[in-house]
């Protein structure tokens, strides 16, 4: 209380579209002649209704980390708007649309200006290359369900890459230098020549007959593994398998 002016300070936030009343007691005021205040008693003696929230959330801008992404990668979006009070993770409040083409969610507020919200690129997606444009689509709804206009501003930043596909094997084949080379004997060499779809982290792991076999990388995205088939490899069809993964790591299904 401040010489003839009482300040009210409710202990909660007050919901919108609602009636409040105030009731107070004859003796929570008396002035300097010890005249009590008269008090309000009755709920209608002065009540308000609250108004709704019609503003909408303003999007200035948004960020990421500025670091290669792949299959599985959860990523942080760091979102800024205009000053608001009001928290958009509850009530009505949501994210909604996607960045990189991967649906937005767990929407935080950190403070009154910035939020944060994660994708986790999935297997299928859209690549993106480093440097390139990330495309970005997302409103945001506060907590009495006003919408934002969509932010759409791209994000590019020097090494923000995204490789959301697996690598794949193009080309496999089988053969050995037998004069049949459908066939192998004991000393003869088995060699797999293999093409990959894109650029891999390493040479590929193979085994052929149930061995290790040795992998070059002769040119580009061309392989080839060899084995000398010894005394002891089973006959039959000659077995091999094939591991790799692409330059972000992802794996490629074995082969």
């Amino acid at each position: 209380m401040s010489n003839a002016a009482v300040t009210i300070n409710p202990t909660t936030t007050l919901s919108l579209n609602t009636e409040y009343y105030v009731i107070i007691p004859a003796t929570a005021f008396t002035d300097g002649a010890a005249n009590s205040y008269a008090g309000l008693t009755a709920t209608t003696d002065w009540s308000f209704t609250t108004v709704a929230d019609s503003t909408p959330p303003t999007i200035s801008s948004v960020s990421i980390p500025n670091t290669a992404m792949k299959i599985g990668s959860v990523v942080t979006a760091t979102i800024t708007v205009a000053s608001d009070s009001d928290d958009y993770t509850t009530g009505s409040g949501a994210i909604t649309g996607t960045i990189g083409g991967f649906t937005l969610g767990s929407l935080t507020k950190t403070n009154n200006t910035t939020y944060t919200a994660q994708f986790t690129v999935t297997s299928g997606g859209t690549d993106v290359l480093s440097g390139s444009d990330i495309p970005v689509n997302f409103t945001l709804a506060d907590s009495a369900g006003n919408t934002s206009t969509a932010y759409t501003t791209a994000i590019a930043q020097a090494s923000d890459s995204i490789d959301a596909n697996i690598p794949t094997l193009s080309t496999v084949t089988i053969a050995s230098n037998n004069a049949s080379s459908s066939k192998a004997k004991t000393g003869d060499v088995v060699t797999l020549s293999i093409v990959a779809n894109e650029t891999l982290s390493a040479n590929p792991t193979v085994t052929i007959a149930g061995n290790v076999a040795a992998v070059t990388n002769p040119s580009g995205n061309n392989y080839t593994a060899t084995y000398t088939m010894a005394s002891g490899d089973a006959e039959g069809v000659v077995p091999f398998t094939i591991d790799f993964a692409d330059a972000a790591t992802n794996a490629g299904a074995q082969v």
